[in-house]
C-alpha cells in the first residue's frame, strides 16, 4: 500500500474499516458504569482505524472506485471522526451511487441513493440525479413486442366484400 497500489490501499483501508466497525459495535455494547473506561478505550481504538481507513481508501475512491466511496462517505456520516461531514459524505456517495447505476447494479445505487437522503437535502441536485438515473432507464427486453419469428407465421386477416 505504501508504493500507491491502488487495489492494496483499498484492502488496507478496508481491514482498518472493519476493525474499527468492530471496535465501535463493541463500545455500544458496554454499558455498565464500571466498564466505562473500557468503552472509551475501544472509542479510542476504532477513531485510530478510521483515520487509517480514510487514509488508505482515499487512493482508490480518488479513483472512483464505488466501494470505497460508500465507505468514505460512512465515515464521515459517523460521529466517530468528530461531527459528522455531511456535504462530503454525499459526495462520496453520489460517486459510489454513479459508479454502480454505470456498472448496472441497482441495488446498491438505491443504497447510495438512500444514504445520500439521510445526508443532504433531499431537493439536493445529486440526490435527484441519481433518482432520475435510477428510475428512468429504458427497459432492457420490451416485453410487449412479439418475435418476430411469431410474427411472421400468424395468419392475415382477408378482406372479403
Amino acid at each position: 500500500a505504501a508504493e500507491g497500489d491502488i487495489q492494496a490501499n483499498h484492502y488496507r483501508g478496508l481491514i482498518a474499516y472493519e476493525r474499527g466497525v468492530y471496535y465501535d459495535s463493541q463500545a455500544e455494547l458496554i454499558t455498565h458504569p464500571d466498564f466505562i473506561l473500557t468503552a472509551t478505550v475501544y472509542r479510542r481504538y476504532a477513531k485510530q482505524q478510521f483515520l487509517l481507513a480514510e487514509k488508505f481508501l482515499a487512493i482508490p475512491a480518488k479513483e472512483k472506485n464505488p466501494y470505497a466511496c460508500q465507505y468514505m462517505g460512512n465515515i464521515y456520516s459517523s460521529r466517530i471522526l468528530g461531527e459528522p461531514r455531511k456535504d462530503k459524505a454525499t459526495n462520496y456517495y453520489y460517486t459510489a451511487a454513479i459508479a454502480y447505476l454505470d456498472a448496472g447494479n441497482k441495488i446498491d445505487g438505491a443504497k447510495m441513493y438512500n444514504a445520500m437522503k439521510e445526508n443532504a437535502n433531499p431537493a439536493d441536485s445529486r440526490i435527484v440525479q441519481v433518482y432520475a438515473k435510477l428510475h428512468n432507464e429504458e427497459p432492457i427486453a420490451n416485453w410487449r413486442k412479439l418475435p418476430d419469428d411469431l410474427i411472421k407465421g400468424a395468419p392475415k386477416k382477408v378482406q372479403h366484400h
